[in-house]
């Protein structure tokens, strides 16, 4: 077994042993029956096919999703360095990179239980309180949803992979918390009004679609929702994919690039 499959399979193991996976399974369980339960016989909402059963759980996944990936990978490596940890795996043959790697797929893989779980328990309440539906959109909303949360997975851990102090490592995932849940548009308006008040309305709306939130939401349009997009090719799921993507693989890379040259 490589190394970075080493670290990720510890990491999965004390989740585990932690109960941490327990609750996340549980968590998002509840969260996906509860609101799907709550939609339809307490508010009467008229939820008749999976699509419209997607569009009512999209709002709170964007928030919840999120909250669960950062809080996931915040600790993942900076905990160990502040605890000392770090020091005995890596005492191990087990590079920098490995680290980083693994903690990202241990964690992911953490999340990844916890939103099928979610999604197995919402389909199967969904066939019970709607009867038979149209299965393609509730997967392919599962699909882009694991995604869109290991994109957040990946921010937490390129966040604690700068960081050797949980404290400030929380604070760094709150602030991209709020900076993409609330402060995206405003903060890219800004720039733009401040800095590029001369920059093309092309260039604007680029940069507001590199948010993981809204490429999250153009992406569900597209593939779930039979969204046609905008005629550039920035207005279309494909590239609202590959930005979620870029998510994934980017913040772990910085991450690793500060943690590799830091002096443990």
């Amino acid at each position: 077994m490589s190394g970075w499959q080493s670290v990720a399979r510890k990491d999965f193991n004390d989740a585990l042993r932690s109960r941490r996976l327990l609750t996340l399974v549980v968590a998002f369980v509840l969260f996906v029956v509860g609101t799907e339960y709550l939609l339809v016989e307490v508010l009467g909402g008229d939820v008749t096919s999976a699509d419209a059963l997607v569009g009512s759980l999209v709002g709170p996944t964007v928030v919840l999703v999120p909250l669960i990936g950062l809080v996931t990978g915040y600790r993942s490596i900076a905990g160990e360095r502040e605890t000392g940890s770090h020091k005995l795996l890596l005492s191990l043959p087990h590079s920098r990179r490995d680290v980083v790697l693994g903690k990202l797929l241990g964690r992911s893989l953490v999340v990844g239980v916890a939103i099928v779980a979610g999604f197995v328990a919402g389909g199967l309440l969904a066939f019970g309180l709607i009867g038979g539906y149209e299965v393609t959109p509730f997967v392919l909303y599962f699909l882009v949803t694991l995604l869109y949360a290991t994109a957040f997975v990946a921010l937490g851990v390129g966040i604690s992979a700068v960081t050797g102090s949980t404290s400030v490592a929380v604070m760094a995932s709150f602030g991209a918390f709020v900076l993409f849940q609330f402060l995206w548009l405003f903060v890219v308006g800004l720039v733009r009004t401040e800095l590029f008040p001369n920059a093309s309305a092309a260039v604007f709306e680029v940069t507001l679609r590199l948010s993981p939130l809204i490429s999250y939401g153009v992406s569900l349009d597209a593939f779930v929702m039979g969204g046609a997009g905008g005629p550039e090719f920035y207005q279309g799921g494909w590239f609202a994919l590959f930005v979620l993507v870029c998510w994934v693989v980017v913040p772990p890379a910085l991450g690793y690039l500060r943690f590799r040259s830091v002096d443990l």
